[in-house]
């Protein structure tokens, strides 16, 4: 199978995820869609892209507890970006 095939749907699942207030809503799923649009982003060498994703979603958890892990490890990918 094209890996790339099946990273282009991810990042689109992702971004429809994020976006969709249907699918999502408030739920505290949608911050971490917009963590998989960065992922998938920066897999597919989007940088900019990537980047942005990541900026919305450490946006959203910016009064978050700094100990989640999901938190630290989307720091740590972002800081990959700056």
């Amino acid at each position: 199978m094209n890996i790339g095939i099946h990273l282009l749907s991810g990042m689109v699942r992702f971004q429809r995820s994020s976006t969709d207030a249907g699918i999502v809503g408030s739920c505290w799923s949608a911050p971490l869609a917009k963590l998989g649009t960065a992922r998938a982003e920066a897999m597919s060498g989007s940088t900019s892209r990537a980047k942005e994703a990541y900026a919305k979603f450490l946006e959203r958890w910016k009064g978050a507890d700094a100990e989640i892990p999901a938190l630290q490890q989307a720091k740590g990918e972002a800081a990959k970006f700056h």
